[in-house]
């Protein structure tokens, strides 16, 4: 028996599209640097299903049935209100459907969370403030690099 994915190191996220979908077509760059992030954070299972192309409605629901049943998804996966259409599976393998911006920021924050995005932003804060920091001792107190003028002697 092999172990499934999103053991809780990983990150299983997925994307149903149609190839013909101008929308889809669309989220190809958003989706690509979306991925390109994530994986710098997480260990990721991308699914990507062209489940829009296949026309026999049998078919594409064995495609479905087979994607949940490798992913182990405790609902059924399918395309939600059209394509293309982003999903992730929680902690416990629930379907969780993205419905926010199409953006690769929108979708980075729902595959990893709040929490995770805000420690960045906090990392980078903090980078800055040593910064300034290091650049107000080379300048005798003041945030610039050259001399401060509350500083100068007359």
């Amino acid at each position: 028996m092999s172990e499934f994915p999103g053991n809780g190191n990983e990150v299983v996220c997925g994307k149903l599209f149609a190839s013909w979908c101008h929308f889809c077509k669309e989220l190809k760059q958003p989706w690509a640097k979306m991925l390109k992030q994530l994986k710098k954070h997480k260990v990721c299972v991308v699914k990507e299903v062209p489940v829009g192309d296949v026309q026999d409605e049998k078919k594409r629901n064995v495609i479905l049935k087979a994607l949940t049943d490798e992913l182990h998804a405790k609902q059924p996966i399918a395309p939600q209100g059209g394509y293309p259409t982003i999903f992730k599976l929680d902690d416990v393998h629930n379907v969780v459907y993205f419905n926010g911006d199409r953006t690769a920021d929108a979708m980075l924050e729902f595959f990893l969370g709040k929490p995770l995005l805000l420690q960045q932003q906090q990392k980078k804060q903090k980078k800055s403030n040593t910064t300034m920091r290091r650049r107000q001792r080379r300048s005798g107190g003041c945030g610039w690099w050259g001399p401060c003028n509350s500083r100068k002697k007359k």
